[in-house]
């Protein structure tokens, strides 16, 4: 079912969209070919565990669509046939039932309408907005997009005689033996879809209403090729497989004007007398098909150039890069070398000036994370003066969502999973003590020479949990729990307590706040944000807290906030120059960075009162979902 390979990484870890139950407009599984052919012959899709938190929002009736790794082809229409829950078949996807299922959050379904795969080039621009890199997107759709796709998968509608697209390794036909419709008033119709108007709403499967699809005033056709002039075509091109279900889907067109011209020949009458042209249809039609392949034409050549220019900026950022790296050895070399030919009585004293130079600079550690392709192990320490990244000995398996605390010298790493799992194992690693709970997107913070871990979640629900290691002690023992449960929240310490803030309780992003001060043993609440977000960092500057981007239940967020404890309120701050979550915040020589995220891949740094400016370090490269101290 869940693809196996690195295509896992994408989508197998929370975040999600988190959209409620009212907004989620429709869901997408995933599969690859050697798992498809049970999907369709049980009628069930299921993902991992961790996607629980909206595969249960599903209800009957919603629309359901299935992505397939291998070729990277959405198929549909399906729909829900149950509520989503955990282990419907707990032993789905396994062999001879011998183990628990690897994707326990299912659904069963039926198919809604038999209809061609979509390639990645065309339904990429209607979901545009979920794309997280350049090859994995979230699987909740708003109903915006869900219109988009089914207006797409309507224009490519399979003919009553036509064959399935889905084929079995043995050649038979899955769809033989399932249902294609339902009776009633099921399916999707306006109470499923809210504000779709009412000639857009009706059945897909035929009929003349099918090809208001076409019409200006409420062209799915057209809204989709306006977004695609926008957003420009996906420079992704999946490769070809030599499979059985392959060869079954080239006897389909999948060229989109073909698909276009396909359509108008299936929805426009021919009897003769009753043509469009009464109705000027007919030439609105044709204009729309020349405007089709004029924007396609030129969208191909611009990705064309697109893809040659962004090949050549990579290849000049990695050259760069590693004459970087070049110089700064160089330089550790001279300086080595200068020490060791001054004479006995001044080589102590000029040793340590040297060592001074290339060890007094507070170091900006990063932990783990997400590259763009894969989970990471990697342990760096970052220079922001050099713009030098140096590889420390790695973890044993690749975490993230995890969270770091400094402690007399040693780093302590909490939480956090390798993208489908979390961990509840401890291990050391030379002067770095490594604690795994089994949770991640937690908040770590040092006070009164002890460690604490703050809140964080599993997938399925949130916690308000805090536990405290005392080295004294040697072990983690409960402390006192939040007022709010909290998941992918700030925290940090200022004034000698803790305050922790925003982030998801379960149902919504929160603004709120609260502070713990030992000195009165409790939590207390603090004034709410202005904005209401998780997924942010957060550092002291100026004895004030900061908080930067995040995501506030819409979309990433540019904005800044910033807590004066003084005066027991928050401001707005300077906004920073682009959206980014799941970020890291450091202060480092009196100045603010924000370092890496989930759509940047670059380092900005707050020169105080002159506002967020860009600067031109690329050490730290394209990383997210990361945790970082400075030390």
């Amino acid at each position: 079912m869940w693809p196996v390979d690195s295509d896992k990484v994408g989508n197998s870890s929370v975040p999600a969209r988190n959209l409620s139950k009212p907004n989620l407009g429709g869901v997408i599984f995933g599969c690859k070919h050697h798992t498809i052919s049970e999907c369709l012959t049980n009628q069930l899709f299921g993902l991992p565990g961790a996607h629980i938190s909206y595969v249960r929002k599903i209800e009957p009736g919603l629309p359901l669509f299935l992505f397939n790794y291998s070729d990277r082809k959405l198929h549909g229409i399906f729909e829900a046939a149950s509520h989503g829950r955990m282990n419907i078949d707990p032993y789905g996807w396994t062999e001879d039932g011998k183990e628990r299922s690897p994707y326990p959050a299912q659904v069963r379904f039926f198919i809604k309408t038999n209809c061609q795969p979509i390639g990645e080039d065309m339904f990429r621009p209607i979901i545009s907005d979920n794309y997280y890199n350049t090859r994995h997107f979230y699987f909740e759709l708003d109903h915006a997009q869900v219109r988009g796709l089914l207006s797409l998968f309507t224009c490519n509608q399979l003919k009553d005689n036509a064959r399935s697209p889905f084929v079995t390794s043995k050649g038979k036909n899955v769809f033989a033996a399932m249902p294609t419709t339902r009776k009633g008033n099921e399916g999707f119709n306006e109470t499923r879809i809210p504000g779709e108007r009412e000639d857009t709403a009706t059945e897909f499967g035929g009929g003349r209403k099918s090809a208001v699809v076409f019409r200006t005033e409420n062209s799915y056709a057209s809204l989709i090729l306006v977004e695609s002039g926008g957003n420009g075509l996906s420079s992704l091109n999946s490769t070809s497989n030599s499979s059985s279900e392959d060869r079954a889907q080239k006897q389909f067109i999948s060229d989109q004007e073909e698909l276009v011209y396909d359509m108008m020949k299936a929805h426009i009458p021919s009897t003769s007398g009753h043509g469009l042209s009464k109705e000027g249809e007919d030439s609105t039609l044709v204009l729309m098909i020349k405007e089709v392949k004029e924007r396609m034409t030129f969208l191909e050549k611009k990705q064309v150039e697109s893809e040659k220019e962004v090949q050549g900026l990579r290849k000049v950022a990695r050259e760069c890069c590693r004459a970087a790296q070049g110089l700064a050895k160089h330089a550790k070399e001279l300086e080595s070398k200068l020490g060791s030919s001054m004479s006995p009585a001044g080589e102590s004293s000029k040793k340590s000036s040297v060592d001074f130079r290339l060890t007094s600079e507070e170091l900006v550690y990063i932990i783990g994370g997400f590259d763009g392709d894969s989970w990471l192990s990697a342990l760096d320490s970052y220079s922001l003066s050099l713009d030098l990244m140096t590889s420390l000995r790695p973890m044993s398996s690749a975490r993230s969502y995890a969270s770091a605390a400094a402690l007399d010298g040693r780093l302590y790493v909490f939480g956090g999973g390798d993208g489908s799992l979390w961990y509840n194992t401890e291990a050391t690693n030379g002067g770095i003590s490594l604690r795994w709970f089994g949770e991640g997107s937690l908040a770590g913070v040092t006070l009164s020479g002890k460690v604490f871990a703050i809140g964080g979640g599993n997938g399925v629900e949130s916690f308000s949990d805090v536990e405290m290691i005392d080295p004294i002690l040697g072990r983690w023992i409960k402390h006192q729990s939040m007022i709010q449960k909290r998941f992918a929240l700030a925290a940090a310490e200022l004034g000698g307590a803790i305050y922790s803030v925003g982030g998801f309780d379960g149902e919504a992003y929160l603004r709120s706040g609260e502070r713990f001060d030992p000195r009165e043993g409790f939590w207390a609440r603090i004034p709410g944000m202005k904005t209401a977000r998780g997924c942010h960092s957060m550092a002291v500057l100026d004895g004030k807290l900061h908080v930067v981007g995040g995501y506030d239940g819409s979309g990433l967020s540019s904005g800044v906030e910033v807590f004066d404890p003084r005066a027991s309120s928050w401001y707005a701050g300077a906004v920073l120059n682009m959206a980014r979550g799941y970020a890291a915040a450091a202060v480092v020589g009196g100045s603010l960075y924000a370092i890496g995220g989930v759509t940047v891949d670059n380092v900005v740094v707050d020169v105080r009162r002159t506002g967020w400016a860009v600067t031109d370090r690329t050490a730290v490269g394209q990383r997210s979902f990361f945790s970082a101290i400075v030390m």
